[in-house]
């Protein structure tokens, strides 16, 4: 999903382990459209921060609390309205977290990847940007081209929108956390698209394939139609990184993969060398030479990852 840097959006703060001790009572807090930014780099540990109006909704693993923006001399400042041990800073993409006196970690706030969409029929690109060239929109037929400074994401639920102008025209790009197929090329993405300029309507696909992956490990259930050996255990991990591993029935193995234009493509790299049962050495033989032929992916209704192969023969995974 989108997530956009800045102060005045929501923040997700993974925050250390120095947590403060529990609150008595939890201060409830109404559900608010709330805008996103990244994930900063810090020790486990989770705090959220987010926006209404001009008050930040700050939430702990036992209380919310709401605090509003106080002058500092450096970056910006917010306390807590009921509690001044209370408070969250930041400057220059750092974060400092005190709740009730005791201080968290200072954390690091990673900026956002871009953000691609397209579409077809005709075609279009969306390109969202968190710093420098902002929201990029333009039509294959060259009718429309524009470019603004990324808007404030507003997230309610699974959608997020953006809304802005271009020369007086509205500009509304919003975001759902809804699978979608390319309807040209049929690769999958993790969110569906609409953009709509002025009163034309732009449908379409965003975010990257490989997010669908990535996230944990699969468990396959199936072998080109020929099932596994009863208690045999094969898996597929994709890794944010591009590395891939799992284990082939007796031994683990490693490699990468690539998704590129239409296909994805998984070169094994090694596997270890040891000895099992002559029927669990063979499904694991079939299976790593299914696995290096992989050409496509896709997902059937319940979910389920299915990998094809050149010669359209599939290996099927759950998650695990």
């Amino acid at each position: 999903m989108i997530l956009r840097a800045g102060l005045s959006l929501v923040a997700i703060l993974m925050l250390s382990a120095c947590a403060a001790p529990p609150s008595p009572r939890a201060t409830p807090v109404a559900d608010e459209a709330l805008t996103f930014v990244t994930t900063p780099d810090c020790a486990p540990g989770t705090v959220t921060i987010g926006f209404a109006g001009d008050r930040m909704r700050m939430t702990t693993a036992s209380r919310h609390y709401t605090l509003h923006e106080t002058p500092t001399a450096h970056g910006m400042l917010f306390v807590a309205e009921d509690d001044p041990h209370t408070s969250f800073w930041s400057e220059d993409g750092s974060a400092l977290v005190m709740v009730r006196g005791k201080h968290y970690a200072t954390c690091r706030m990673d900026r956002p990847k871009p953000y691609r969409a397209s579409g077809n029929e005709p075609g279009w690109l969306l390109d969202l940007h968190f710093d420098g060239p902002g929201l990029r929109f333009s039509t294959a037929r060259g009718d429309i081209r524009v470019k603004l400074p990324t808007p404030e994401a507003v997230r309610s639920g699974t959608r997020t929108r953006y809304a802005g102008h271009a020369d007086g025209t509205p500009l509304i790009v919003d975001i759902s956390e809804q699978r979608c197929l390319d309807s040209m090329s049929g690769m999958p993405y993790p969110d569906t698209v609409q953009v709509r300029h002025g009163d034309q309507r732009f449908i379409g696909c965003g975010g990257d394939p490989a997010s669908l992956l990535q996230g944990g490990e699969w468990l396959v259930e199936d072998i080109a139609g020929r099932g596994l050996i009863d208690a045999s255990h094969v898996t597929i991990d994709f890794g944010e990184d591009g590395r891939l591993s799992g284990q082939a029935s007796c031994n683990s193995y490693v490699g990468g993969y690539q998704i590129g234009g239409e296909t994805l493509r998984i070169p094994l790299a090694m596997t270890t060398m040891m000895h099992c049962a002559p029927a669990l050495m063979q499904q694991e033989e079939h299976f790593l030479s299914l696995l290096r032929q992989v050409r496509w992916f896709e997902f059937d209704a319940d979910g389920a990852l299915i990998l094809v192969t050149e010669s359209h023969e599939r290996l099927i995974a759950r998650r695990a």
